[in-house]
């Protein structure tokens, strides 16, 4: 269900993630970084990105994805959520993130992708990205 909601309506887009055995697997490892205090840290995550470069833009995808969602559900709007199968978590998260600290995180991801145009170096921008999370 929620690969329906990754391809808004997009099939061509669903048949990719149907395809991309890997898209599963960072998106638990993001899942478990942002919801899991226990199981995936900042630095755990940080050298699966530095390994896996190629998974790096799915990654702030899918981050950016739990913050949006995080948002609309604090905004009292739990239609339309891309992670829709993780909405008790992401409930969860609200209680203890303010509306504020969200933006914060969307925004810092958004200049992670912006500098990461003007050519910023890889290993900066993964470690801008994990620090996201950092509380």
């Amino acid at each position: 269900e929620h690969l329906l909601s990754w391809a808004n309506g997009n099939p061509g887009r669903l048949l990719q993630l149907l395809g991309d055995k890997r898209f599963e697997e960072n998106r638990e490892k993001v899942l478990q970084f942002v919801f899991d205090r226990t199981g995936l840290s900042a630095i755990d995550l940080n050298q699966y990105l530095s390994v896996h470069k190629d998974a790096f833009q799915g990654c702030m995808d899918i981050l950016e994805s739990v913050y949006r969602d995080a948002l609309l559900i604090s905004c009292g709007a739990g239609d339309g959520l891309i992670n829709s199968d993780k909405q008790d978590n992401i409930e969860e998260y609200v209680r203890q993130t303010s509306f504020t600290e969200l933006t914060d995180k969307i925004t810092k991801i958004q200049e992670v992708r912006s500098n990461l145009k003007h050519y910023m170096n890889y290993q900066l921008a993964v470690d801008m990205m994990t620090l996201v999370e950092a509380r």
